[in-house]
Order: C-alpha cells, then sequence, then structure tokens
C-alpha cells in the first residue's frame, strides 16, 4: 500500500489576486485554502477576522463569511467561540513550497530536542540507471547528487537525498549549498522553476548501510518517500528519496490523493 501525494509548486497566491472567472467566494475559497496548505495560516494561529481579509482583498464581508463557511463545512477550518477561526490540524497533510518543505529542522526544534543536519554526500556524478529513466536524461548525463542525515539530540531521524538535473543549473555553488532545502536550492541555483511534483509512500525494511546510518538494527522497518518534481514544461527537473525510522514522525503539509 503506497500514498500518492500531488502539490502544485507555482508561486504563491499574491494578495488583492481576486479575479472574475468564478464566483468572488469560490476565488476567497481557493485563496484561503491555498495559504493553509502552504503554512501561510497555521493550526495554533487565528487566522485573519472576515473584516480583515475583506479589506485585504477588497471584497465585501458577505463574500468571506460565505467563503469560510464552505470551508468549515470541508474540514479546512474550524470556529472557536469567542476566539476566531483557526486552520484544523490534519492528521497527514504535506505542504511542498521553497520555505516550508520538510522542515524537519524547525519541527524537531519545536519537539524541544537539539536540530542537527550532516551532509553526507554533495557530488556532481553521472546518472545511475534508475536516476537517467526517473529525469528522462541521457545515458550516463551528469546530475547533482545531495544527501543529508537529520539528528535530534544526536539520535538520526532522517535520511534525505536528492538528486538534481545539472542542464540549467549554475556552474558554481557555495559548499554548503547542501543545507538548503531541495526547492530553495533550485529557486537560487537553477534556471528552471519547479511546477508540480508527485510523492510515494511506502514501508521498506532497513539493510545493513541504512541500519549504520540510521542507528536502528537491519530490517526495521523505514517510511520511504520518493518523489519527482517537474519544472513549469512538465520536464523532470528533480527526484529525491527520503527515508525516516518507524518510531519517528512530522508533520507535513500538502494535498492528499489516493489512488
Amino acid at each position: 500500500m503506497y500514498f500518492v501525494i500531488k502539490a502544485d509548486l507555482s508561486e504563491d497566491y499574491p494578495i488583492n489576486a481576486i479575479v472574475r472567472a468564478k464566483s468572488i467566494p469560490q476565488q476567497i475559497e481557493e485563496l484561503l485554502c491555498e495559504r493553509i496548505r502552504q503554512g501561510v495560516y497555521l493550526p495554533e494561529q487565528r487566522m485573519p477576522s472576515e473584516d480583515s481579509l475583506a479589506q485585504e482583498l477588497r471584497v465585501s464581508r458577505a463574500s468571506v463569511r460565505a467563503a469560510m463557511a464552505s470551508l468549515v463545512a470541508k474540514g479546512y477550518v474550524e470556529r472557536k467561540q469567542g476566539d476566531g477561526t483557526y486552520p484544523v490540524q490534519r492528521v497527514f497533510e504535506i505542504g511542498l513550497r521553497a520555505e516550508k518543505i520538510w522542515d524537519i529542522m524547525r519541527q524537531i526544534r519545536e519537539s524541544g530536542r537539539t536540530a542537527e543536519m550532516r551532509i553526507l554526500e554533495q557530488c556532481l556524478r553521472p546518472a545511475r540507471e534508475g536516476e537517467v529513466k526517473l529525469l528522462s536524461l541521457a545515458s550516463k548525463e551528469e546530475v547533482l547528487f545531495l544527501e543529508r542525515l537529520f539528528l535530534a539530540d544526536g539520535k538520526p531521524v532522517a535520511l534525505i537525498s536528492n538528486t538534481i538535473r545539472v542542464a540549467g543549473m549554475s556552474e558554481k555553488l557555495p559548499e554548503d549549498a547542501a543545507r538548503l532545502s531541495p526547492l530553495d536550492f533550485l529557486a537560487r541555483f537553477h534556471e528552471q522553476r519547479p511546477g508540480t511534483g508527485t510523492a510515494y509512500f511506502n514501508a521498506v525494511l532497513a539493510d545493513q548501510k541504512l541500519a549504520g546510518l540510521l542507528q536502528v538494527e537491519p530490517g526495521s522497518a523505514l517510511l520511504k518517500m520518493s518523489g519527482v518534481m517537474l519544472d513549469e514544461s512538465g520536464a523532470p527537473l528533480m527526484a529525491g528519496t527520503e527515508l525516516y525510522p518507524g518510531d519517528e514522525g512530522f508533520h507535513m503539509k500538502a494535498q492528499l490523493i489516493l489512488p
């Protein structure tokens, strides 16, 4: 069994991005829903009031109220009597944004632990067979490979690797380029812009190498996420793999689509 996650990686909705193709409440609903998925409005933070949103978007309060009512009915937000409106803390959500994608370091810190990231590898090398297929590359075309280990209080909690298409990438990269999130890296060092991404989740067993890196017993269950990010033209831009020990979890944000 696996989950498939599809996320839109296009630009944030700009303020006052209301157009007339759909009804005003529908457009407001979509804009607010997107902000929730992107983490602009967090579950523990009260959302702007209906009056504030109406003023920001230059629409009537009635339109904002209708949009909010729809979001409440769909389970995206909840109204707390005498307090305000909050995004609902969903059990399994993922958001693929440059500044928020797999924000593991922040989540480790918020859990009260010391966060650390170790760069295991950052190199240019010929693409391997599986990478050639995933990224639609020529045989042995050069790729940038990044591999990082994340730790909480010295304990490994995630092993993340990314393979990035070199064509269109800056010639010179800083030594600490691997410390950037994948989308932030692309924004700074690649001429192609991300468009959409698809991720697959499944359980795997740790072999000797993974057991050593993640400090678990060989044969232990790991959560594996593998995915491909496309550029705006639909061409593969980056492939990634993330591995998590079975006793570790993170809250992630995005639109969940079951096959």
